[in-house]
């Protein structure tokens, strides 16, 4: 149960854990950026860093959704012992 209870927090925060990853995105790529504007202007090697962190969250976006379509598939049935238990294994 307890391991149920705590994937269950993980599910609940997670739209919370990324709202603050998205915030942090945007204030740190923004902060680069205007470091890059005042050192290097000729060359934006920020870029890279806003395309390599922006694909990790799209990626971390996608596999949270996608892991939890398939644990809603692999536990049909509305029984709430039968999903606890079909929980516990993963």
């Amino acid at each position: 149960m307890e391991a149920t209870v705590n994937s269950n927090k993980k599910n609940n925060s997670f739209p919370a854990q990324l709202k603050m990853n998205i915030l942090r995105y945007i204030v740190i790529c923004s902060f680069l950026a205007v470091v890059n504007y005042v050192t290097t202007p000729h060359y934006w090697w920020v870029l890279w860093v806003i395309a390599g962190w922006g694909i990790n969250l799209i990626l971390e976006i996608v596999c949270h959704y996608m892991i939890k379509e398939e644990r809603e598939e692999d536990c049909p049935t509305n029984d709430i012992n039968v999903k606890s238990t079909c929980y516990k294994q993963q």
